[in-house]
């Protein structure tokens, strides 16, 4: 009969003391509804009891044929427990699946604080725009280490033209990680004086909080990447051996998808990443040229983007897809996509049959 128990360790416990007359046979199944069921999840299953989630769409379509208006806590036990035994699609969760949850997390985190960054970045670009507008002509890479150190302590043409050329020098020439730049601070000062900067405290003020505020990021970047590298270790999976993806697309992918060989086959992996192209027809008309569905994670999707072209430039099989499908009028981006969705056939192969990638495979 159904029962109720508390949301912490005592409660679990009572829960398997509960089942314990059936616990060589017992099978946990819930609903996957969000992060409610974690902490349950990740006890059951370092007990090694079998535990399955089960989609909300399916126990609500089998309430439906059941012709069930009634829903509480009680029933909906009762309803998921027959939903399991009538077979209905389920999926088994084990302790890689937990990792691979954790790649998930780590990978969004990436991607979300590097967009964030970005913006910031943008946003310092529009400050400096208002108040030193040639400080860019300056550097051939722009937030180098200098680049920012200079801009932290004086933040617009103004500062700089009205600092004793001494404390400049002090900042220009401060040691720096990387290649020594060929910049001097009597050129900084002279620009600085010819500069038709505007004389703006509060962009002044902002353009620090902005630096600090970027700095922060990258710090917290680089954490998270480290762990990255450590989770795609540890999953050691078939899709880091393919030439150009690096940890971050891989955990990216791994994450975002789960478990692979849940997919009976590539194209239904392809669908759900939303590489496939979306199809409409009414009537007679049928679309010559649909866009792609999209459907899916817009994480996934953006890592592959950003992995396909170190692909094609480091893998000749992938060179010579990408070259033939230019050569046949696709445009660079439609090209790209056709490459996308080879790559995600070959990632398929890769980690369903658990063998590194062979460009001999290809051909």
């Amino acid at each position: 009969k159904p029962f109720f128990f508390d949301n912490n360790r005592s409660g679990f416990l009572s829960l398997l003391e509960t089942v314990r007359p059936f616990s060589e046979s017992a099978v946990f199944a819930m609903e996957d509804t969000g992060h409610y069921s974690q902490n349950l999840i990740a006890f059951l299953v370092e007990k090694d009891f079998h535990t399955v989630l089960i989609n909300p769409v399916t126990t609500d379509s089998f309430r439906k044929s059941k012709l069930k208006s009634t829903k509480t806590d009680r029933t909906d036990a009762v309803l998921i427990a027959q939903v399991y035994a009538a077979g209905l699609p389920s999926r088994t969760i084990t302790k890689k699946d937990l990792l691979l949850k954790d790649s998930k997390q780590y990978a969004r985190m990436h991607h979300d604080v590097k967009e964030e960054e970005n913006r910031l970045k943008n946003q310092l670009q529009k400050e400096l725009d208002i108040v030193f507008p040639e400080y860019n002509s300056l550097f051939k890479t722009k937030y180098s280490r200098p680049y920012m150190d200079i801009l932290k302590e004086f933040p617009s043409a103004r500062s700089l033209a009205g600092t004793d050329i001494r404390n400049i020098r002090k900042v220009v020439n401060a040691p720096h990680k990387g290649r020594k730049v060929s910049l001097s601070a009597e050129d900084l000062k002279n620009l600085a004086k010819k500069s038709i900067g505007l004389d703006s405290p509060s962009a002044e003020l902002n353009i620090r909080f902005l630096i600090q505020k970027i700095e922060m990021l990258q710090e917290q970047l680089a954490e998270i990447d480290k762990k990255i590298e450590e989770l795609s270790t540890e999953l050691n999976s078939p899709i880091f051996s393919i030439p150009g993806i690096g940890a971050i697309t891989g955990v990216t992918l791994l994450g975002e998808c789960q478990d692979i060989s849940k997919f009976s086959n590539a194209a239904k992996l392809i669908s759900y990443f939303g590489m496939d192209p979306y199809q409409y027809q009414s009537g007679i008309y049928q679309s010559a040229h649909g866009r792609l569905s999209k459907h899916g994670s817009k994480y996934a999707r953006k890592s592959l983007y950003q992995a396909i072209m170190p692909v094609i430039r480091f893998e000749p099989a992938f060179h010579a897809y990408y070259t033939k499908k230019r050569e046949e009028g696709k445009s660079h981006r439609c090209a790209q996509g056709h490459a996308v969705r080879k790559l995600l056939r070959v990632i398929y192969h890769l980690c369903t049959q658990d063998i590194p990638y062979q460009a001999s495979s290809l051909l």
